[in-house]
């Protein structure tokens, strides 16, 4: 079993593929919609979300997330215990993208400082969100293998 806890505003839905290799179909899952909410979880087993190895994949998508609070920061984890515990080991690496309205600022670089190594702590998926109403933030997060212990995220 496990558990993925998405921070922030604005996580669009949750959808598995029916395998990696040749993806298949895809089965929709659950969809959660964020108005003034800083958590928002997807329970394997509660209000009808299936995130075991039912599936090989399983697709999050956000949408245009708005946080409340400028310099916010879009992160997940997870647990293998529906939440009591948010402390499995996640080895990940960090890339940063922007470009500002204006057409300046363009920068794609790599953030060791954001990378976990092993580590149990919130993994970021966006730094310095701002709250302006024409900021927003859009991706996607892949989850793979959740039941097997040789697991993924893209």
């Amino acid at each position: 079993m496990a558990l993925v806890k998405l921070n922030n505003n604005g996580v669009k839905n949750a959808t598995a593929f029916g395998s990696i290799t040749g993806l298949g179909s895809m089965t929709f899952i659950k969809k959660l919609t964020a108005s003034s909410s800083s958590t928002l979880s997807f329970v394997d087993g509660a209000s009808g979300v299936v995130l075991d190895d039912t599936y090989k994949e399983y697709f999050f998508t956000f949408n245009n997330m708005h946080p409340q609070t400028a310099e916010s920061r879009f992160q997940f984890n997870i647990s293998v215990d529906t939440g009591s515990n948010y402390n499995v080991a996640k080895t990940t690496t960090f890339f940063y993208a922007r470009h500002y309205e204006n057409g300046s600022g363009g920068q794609l670089s790599y953030r060791a400082d954001d990378d976990l190594a092993q580590g149990t702590g919130f993994q970021n998926l966006t730094i310095g969100q701002n709250n302006n109403a024409d900021d927003g933030t859009s991706g996607s997060l892949n989850l793979f293998n959740p039941s097997s212990a040789v697991s993924g995220v893209m």
